[in-house]
């Protein structure tokens, strides 16, 4: 999904990317590594979100979640978790 589509404005955007950026700093992991998981996760948000100030709380909670999941068990690519809850929001 290009960055037009996904994020609404250019406030919106920032807001986002600062998130990512805390995630990675928080998870000892790159940005360039969070922020494809994270922007799947706020695609699938974005569906049927209608109040947008705490989609980056909502976000970030489910990419940690996720990626905690990822470090426990296997090491499982990313697109194996990307596929395991398609059901809405449900991430």
């Amino acid at each position: 999904m290009d960055q037009q589509t996904l994020y609404k404005n250019e406030t919106e955007m920032r807001q986002h990317q600062a998130a990512i950026s805390h995630l990675a700093q928080n998870l000892h992991a790159s940005e360039v590594g969070v922020k494809p998981l994270y922007e799947l996760i706020l695609a699938r948000f974005n569906r049927t979100a209608r109040i947008r100030e705490f989609l980056s709380v909502l976000v970030s909670r489910r990419v940690k979640d996720r990626l905690q999941e990822r470090s426990k068990g296997e090491d499982q690519p990313m697109s194996d978790f990307e596929g395991k809850r398609s059901h809405g929001n449900d991430l």
